[in-house]
C-alpha cells in the first residue's frame, strides 16, 4: 500500500510511504512540513518506518528528517553521495533562498547510508533499485520497485498543467544534455505500465501517459527515435 503526503505550503511537494501487511514502511522524501503528518500517520496506524530514501538534496525533500528518525528509532536514511553535504548546509540545500522558510540544517543521522554507485537492496520484501541520475542535482537518485512497477523520480519529471522534464527547459547546455540522456534512459528501460511518483505536483501517472497523452506531445520530441 502507498500513502501520499503533499505539502501545499511549498510547491505541492510530495512524500510517499510504502507499507506492507507487516506494518513496515519505506518512506520516499518528507514533503517539507508534511513530515508532521507522516509521523502522525505511522503512529496512528502502528507502522514502523525502517528505511527513508531521499531523492535529492533540496530542503523540502528531507525537511523534518531528524524528527522522523527520532520517532521511528533511527531508520536507515539513504542519500546520494554528491548531495550529502546539502543536508548540513542551508545554502546548498536552497533553504536560504526562499522567503518564509526556516534554514534547514540537519543534525547527524545515526544510520545514514551514502549512495556512491547504482545498486539494489531488498527491504521489507521489496527489491529497491537505486539509480544515480544527476540531471537535477549532482546527487539525484531515482528509485524503482519492480514488483509494484513504481518509479520515484524526485524532481526529474513534473506534471502540472503539462509534462515537463527538469533541465530540458533550461538554458544550461550541460544540464539539458544530462536531462535528455536520463529521459531517454527512463523511456527505454521501464515498460509503459510503470507509475511515476514525482517530487512535486501530480503523481501516479504512467509512462504510457508520457508516450500517449496529448498534453505530453512537446515532451515526446525529446525521445530518441
Amino acid at each position: 500500500m502507498i500513502q501520499v503526503f503533499t505539502c501545499k505550503k511549498f510547491k505541492r511537494v510530495n512524500a510517499f510511504l510504502m507499507h506492507n501487511e507487516e506494518k513496515k514502511g519505506i518512506l520516499f522524501d518528507t514533503a517539507y512540513e508534511s513530515y508532521k503528518d507522516i509521523i502522525q500517520f505511522v503512529e496512528d496506524n502502528d507502522i514502523r518506518i525502517t528505511d527513508i530514501f531521499i531523492t535529492h538534496g533540496h530542503f523540502p525533500h528531507f525537511y523534518g528528517i531528524n524528527e522522523i528518525c527520532k520517532s521511528q528509532e533511527n531508520p536507515n536514511v539513504f542519500i546520494g553521495k554528491e548531495d550529502l553535504l546539502n543536508l548540513f548546509d542551508s545554502s546548498k540545500n536552497m533553504s536560504d533562498f526562499f522567503e518564509g522558510v526556516e534554514k534547514c540544517i540537519v543534525q547527524p543521522i545515526k544510520n545514514l547510508k551514502v549512495i556512491s554507485e547504482e545498486t539494489k537492496v531488498n527491504i521489507n520484501g521489496y527489491n529497491v533499485e537505486i539509480y544515480k541520475k544527476k540531471s537535477h542535482t549532482d546527487g539525484s537518485l531515482i528509485f524503482a520497485i519492480p514488483e509494484k512497477k513504481f518509479l520515484f523520480t524526485g524532481d526529474f519529471i513534473f506534471k502540472d498543467e503539462s509534462y515537463l522534464v527538469d533541465g530540458l527547459m533550461q538554458l544550461d547546455n550541460q544540464n539539458e544534455k544530462l536531462a535528455l540522456e536520463t529521459f531517454n534512459w527512463l523511456m527505454s528501460n521501464f515498460d509503459k505500465n510503470y507509475s511515476v511518483f514525482t517530487g512535486h505536483y501530480n503523481y501516479g501517472f504512467q509512462i504510457r501517459n508520457i508516450l500517449e497523452d496529448e498534453e505530453a506531445k512537446l515532451l515526446r520530441k525529446y525521445i530518441e527515435k
